[in-house]
């Protein structure tokens, strides 16, 4: 788990790319290789529609985007924002800034997150 200073740094530093869920998604599916040069380590703003809404193996809020359960763009969120999560839908259109992880299995991660 991060230390809530990391995730305070994440939520602090302005973040240099815009990218919308399934162009991000699309763009790992294309070429993982090229997408990590582009986006892993750097703080983005992604904007989706929830499709879940939930918990991760180590209990950390969780934001799912995608056209299915298991590929997308999954968020996961320190414990004190877990109030703002809990006031969520799926089907809500959001904004979530936070730093990319790249890709595991199907889903491209990012950690550290905050809703914009």
């Amino acid at each position: 788990m991060k230390s809530p200073k990391t995730a305070d740094r994440t939520a602090q530093e302005t973040p240099a790319i815009r990218v919308d869920a399934s162009t991000l998604y699309a763009e790992y599916q294309a070429n993982q290789v090229a997408a990590d040069q582009k986006y892993k380590g750097k703080v983005v703003v992604v904007s989706g529609i929830i499709d879940r809404i939930g918990k991760d193996l180590l209990d950390q809020t969780l934001i799912h985007m995608g056209k299915s359960s298991l590929a997308g763009v999954d968020f996961t969120f320190v414990k004190s924002d877990s109030s703002s999560i809990a006031n969520l839908k799926k089907g809500q259109t959001v904004s979530v800034k936070g730093r990319i992880d790249g890709e595991l299995l199907t889903s491209v991660m990012l950690k550290d997150c905050t809703l914009q």
